[in-house]
């Protein structure tokens, strides 16, 4: 099991996206794909028991998946697969919650009301494969170069982040699942 990092949260702030982490939870899965121990125990103990207990989640999952088809960058279909969006209030608060967390971590500063956080999903797309090359080049270059760095397990999550020197509270934040 991954070391994970605990921040003290009043009980709203802890319990009160649960719901929301259960989906994060199941989006996530479905996103990372089951390839290796951690992931096929995220699917196995994570997902699926979501899944079982929560119809509502499952029904929404499924009414919004459709067939896609997945190309070489050369445009060769390579398999055709079922696929779907990762909404972002399924999403969104989830990240947030953990952007707060980890500034505390570093920071030893409750963030509250006084900052708001925006939150920016890079999702592929076919129609901007031209944008994809160019924002995975940035991100590469970001990833390299953003000085802070953090781990949560091994290989699990890692993020990146850098606060700014004049005004603290304005940070940016980096994270691979």
């Amino acid at each position: 099991r991954p070391e994970l990092i605990t921040v003290p949260a009043c009980l709203s702030c802890n319990h009160g996206t649960s719901k929301i982490e259960e989906a994060f939870r199941v989006y996530l899965s479905l996103r990372v794909g089951v390839n290796n121990d951690a992931t096929s125990d995220l699917w196995k103990n994570g997902a699926m028991r979501t899944l079982r207990h929560n119809p509502s989640l499952r029904k929404r999952i499924i009414r919004a998946t459709r067939p896609i088809s997945v190309r070489s960058p050369g445009g060769i279909i390579l398999a055709d697969r079922i696929g779907g969006l990762w909404p972002p209030e399924a999403h969104d608060p989830v990240i947030e919650k953990i952007i707060r967390g980890l500034f505390f971590h570093h920071y030893r500063e409750v963030l509250g009301d006084r900052v708001e956080i925006k939150i920016n999903c890079l999702r592929t797309s076919e129609d901007l494969k031209n944008w994809t090359r160019r924002i995975d080049s940035l991100l590469e270059q970001l990833w390299t170069e953003l000085p802070g760095i953090g781990n949560v397990g091994t290989r699990y999550f890692r993020y990146r982040y850098v606060s700014a020197i004049e005004s603290p509270l304005h940070s940016t934040w980096l994270f691979d699942f």
